[in-house]
């Protein structure tokens, strides 16, 4: 899965992309999808931030600290949404105002991932690519990610 984010804030533009895979995927991410684009060719900044583990000290795209539910499981693997979302809380930036937030994800699959459960909402084409979902583990902390911290949530 690769995933990117446009956001201006306080009058900067970001330009984030991400991968669900590890620092082996960067590479291939560049090379690949993001060389080719004229859209802000050259903007684009990878991340791939070190996710906390457990529920504690994670942090908002404002850079505060916020703890998760502790019943939402842990991710092992996370969606390139929640790299995105940290990566952006990473670069601690001046919230004066916010343009726009874009995000989206994509998933490229080849005729193996028939195993892997990751056609349950599309069809049985060879290679290609299709707007994804994060899972369910990744989709429950969002929105810890994106909003306000939650005054029961807050860590001093």
């Amino acid at each position: 899965m690769m995933g990117v984010l446009e956001a201006k804030v306080s009058g900067h533009e970001y330009f984030l992309v991400a991968s669900s895979g590890g620092e082996k995927t960067d590479p291939w991410i560049r090379e690949k999808h993001l060389n080719g684009i004229s859209y802000h060719q050259g903007a684009w900044e990878t991340v791939n931030p070190t996710l906390p583990t457990g529920h504690s000290n994670w942090w908002t795209v404002r850079h505060e600290t916020v703890d998760l539910d502790p019943n939402i499981a842990r991710v092992t693997k996370p969606c390139a949404a929640i790299k995105l979302l940290l990566g952006l809380g990473d670069k601690r930036l001046e919230w004066k105002s916010v343009e726009y937030l874009r995000m989206s994800e994509m998933v490229y699959v080849g005729p193996e991932a028939d195993s892997a459960g990751m056609r349950q909402w599309h069809g049985k084409g060879a290679t290609n690519s299709w707007t994804a979902h994060s899972c369910n583990r990744c989709e429950a902390r969002i929105p810890y990610l994106i909003c306000d911290v939650p005054a029961n949530r807050i860590v001093d």
